[in-house]
């Protein structure tokens, strides 16, 4: 019997000459089908030993956006004139700068690929007048999405990832300068400042994660300061 992964994922090499560059020999499609004919259109051209190897083929795109049945997600844009590239794996989440003709990766988080697709967007989420990226990879289910906001900075031209904060199902609200991350029972509300994210407010609904009645409908509110210091906690 097969191995699962050699099921749930082929990886089947492109047919190529002897008088083909060796460059080209390496190039290989990345499909889920146990076929070989019909070329899936998610497919990726991907080196034969390396994911990130594979944005050698992709040095002269400057758009793409590809996910491969729910194993990797690749995209390739451009952000207030800058050229990166996100990749999307079973295990993290990898961003790339492009600069002197190569891809460098400049952030990993570890997260696994959603399903049914990963969402990006650009926006200016902390009001500097340069877009910003924000990741969003569904998990389905009760637990929502998680979601990733990279910040862009303009003097340095590069992305900022700011990991000692994890978000799902987010809420932005730009005017005020908050995100909102919900959490099942528990939900956490930041200001965004410059290129980090404070922890002003975080509810906890009492009912639900004790059990008692007479805490039905009732959340623990905890309020920070401006730094990020708890200041106070009340029941509402």
């Amino acid at each position: 019997m097969r191995n699962l992964i050699s099921i749930l994922l082929s990886i089947i090499c492109f047919g190529c000459s002897q008088s083909k560059s060796n460059r080209q020999s390496e190039i290989s499609y990345l499909y889920i089908y146990e076929h070989l004919s019909d070329i899936p259109s998610d497919s990726l051209l991907v080196h034969n030993t390396n994911l990130e190897k594979s944005l050698e083929f992709y040095t002269d795109t400057e758009s793409i956006e590809k996910q491969a049945q729910g194993l990797v997600y690749l995209s390739i844009f451009k952000l207030n004139n800058e050229k990166f590239s996100i990749i999307i794996d079973t295990l993290a989440v990898k961003v790339f700068e492009f600069k002197n003709k190569k891809f460098n990766k400049v952030i990993e988080i570890k997260a696994g690929i959603g399903m049914p697709k990963v969402k990006t967007e650009r926006v200016d989420f902390n009001a500097d007048g340069f877009e910003d990226v924000i990741i969003e990879i569904p998990s389905g289910g009760l637990f929502g999405s998680s979601d990733f906001f990279i910040f862009f900075n303009p003097q340095t031209r590069k992305l900022i990832y700011d990991d000692k904060i994890e978000f799902r199902n987010y809420k932005l609200d730009i005017g005020n300068q908050f995100v909102t991350s919900f959490e099942g029972l528990v939900n956490k509300k930041y200001a965004i400042k410059n290129y980090t994210f404070i922890l002003r407010e975080k509810a906890v609904d009492l009912g639900m994660t004790t059990n008692l009645k007479e805490l039905e409908n009732k959340s623990e509110i905890s309020i920070y300061d401006l730094k990020g210091r708890f200041i106070k906690r009340d029941t509402i």
